[in-house]
């Protein structure tokens, strides 16, 4: 991974598919769904399980190498062809000198479909019990 801007231009080279991978927490993930349900004001949607959330990034703000010593700002996305129909963008901060990883907001109209991702995270309790299942 590589810085995203270089100068004042884009480098489109520097867009890297499944450069951040979001798994689920069970309760943490689920007190997550919760705030942004509340937050956005808007009921929490319904999808297919995911193992893992995909998202594909671009480092706006900072050099992905120095993620230990600075602060990172990227742009992610999640289901970038629609496959899914659970398309959405952030802005992802990893501040690890700070102690803190945040998810800002791109544009209202991807509310709904994060609602929708972020509680299909099946938790690593869930997962265990469908794996215990099958072995």
């Amino acid at each position: 991974m590589k810085p995203g801007i270089v100068g004042n231009d884009i480098d489109k080279t520097a867009f890297c598919g499944k450069g951040v991978l979001v798994r689920g927490m069970h309760d943490l993930t689920r007190h997550l769904v919760d705030v942004l349900s509340e937050v956005y004001i808007l009921p929490v949607g319904i999808a297919e399980p995911l193992q893992q959330l995909d998202l594909t990034s671009i480092a706006l703000d900072g050099h992905p190498m120095l993620i230990e010593t600075e602060h990172l700002n990227f742009k992610v996305f999640h289901d970038d062809e629609d496959r899914l129909g659970l398309y959405f963008e952030m802005f992802l901060h990893i501040d690890i000198p700070a102690g803190y990883v945040r998810f800002d907001e791109k544009d209202e109209e991807y509310r709904a479909n994060v609602l929708k991702s972020f509680p299909a995270l099946r938790g690593l309790r869930n997962l265990l019990k469908i794996l215990d299942g099958h072995f």
